[in-house]
């Protein structure tokens, strides 16, 4: 829409949701994330770029292998991306035109910018970033720097300790699709006795459960203290390809 004229121009119209539309630097291209979601503001798909005056939209990531939660253009030509893949995260470079990536961090914790909880910044270099990190064991603390080579720059919650058991990582075959979920332990856990366990049944196809310090939004983590088990499906494993199709009707 021009700001002279206030005459509106639909230039796409797409088959299923999209998020976080964003504008190249150089003004020609518009860059966004198309794809099965879940709640508005948990964000996963594929990116998409289409010219800013109109026209068709290309796919630049078909058939990856994981779910774009994420993007920032960091030049007219390539863009970072925050990704869901092996039941946490990762932060990847997309050369946009030739499709090629190079992946500058993975972990099992959630990092992403935009959309519900972001805890992601990146500077204005597109090389160096600030992030709030945490898994069980380790409460939420600020960490900056280069992306991959953070440095912890804050010690606020350093006296918390973790009341509940360890975690183990569980993957599986459901169908075609591999799958991925955290299993929580009880605290003082002993492997010659028996205990309940809980299972934490979320939506998807976009979001997951990675590892963090409990909060208070439906997190059954701490049911770990009081002695069960608490496992954690991810949903968004198992979809990562279904994602792509249009939504059910």
């Amino acid at each position: 829409m021009p700001l002279a004229s206030g005459k509106m121009t639909a230039i796409f119209k797409p088959e299923t949701q999209i998020a976080l539309p964003r504008w190249s630097p150089d003004g020609s291209t518009i860059g966004f994330i198309q794809g099965l979601m879940s709640d508005e503001g948990f964000t996963g798909g594929d990116v998409f770029t289409i010219p800013a005056a109109g026209g068709n939209a290309t796919n630049r990531t078909p058939q990856r292998k994981s779910s774009i939660s994420s993007i920032q253009w960091t030049s007219p030509d390539n863009m970072l991306l925050t990704e869901i893949v092996g039941g946490g995260s990762a932060i990847t470079t997309l050369e946009v035109l030739s499709g090629r990536t190079e992946r500058l961090w993975q972990g099992g914790e959630s990092i992403h910018e935009e959309g519900n909880f972001p805890n992601f910044s990146l500077a204005h270099d597109g090389k160096t970033a600030a992030v709030i990190r945490s898994d069980w064991q380790h409460a939420p603390e600020i960490w900056g720097g280069p992306i991959g080579d953070w440095k912890q720059l804050t010690h606020n919650n350093s006296n918390l300790k973790s009341r509940w058991g360890d975690v183990k990582s569980i993957s599986w075959t459901s169908d075609s699709f591999e799958a991925q979920g955290w299993l929580l332990y009880p605290r003082d856990y002993d492997a010659s006795k028996r205990y309940p366990m809980v299972v934490s049944i979320h939506g998807g196809p976009a979001n997951l459960n990675a590892q963090h310090w409990p909060g208070d939004r439906f997190d059954m983590s701490v049911l770990s203290a009081l002695g069960y088990f608490v496992f954690f499906p991810n949903p968004a494993e198992a979809t990562a390809r279904a994602r792509r199709s249009p939504a059910p009707t």
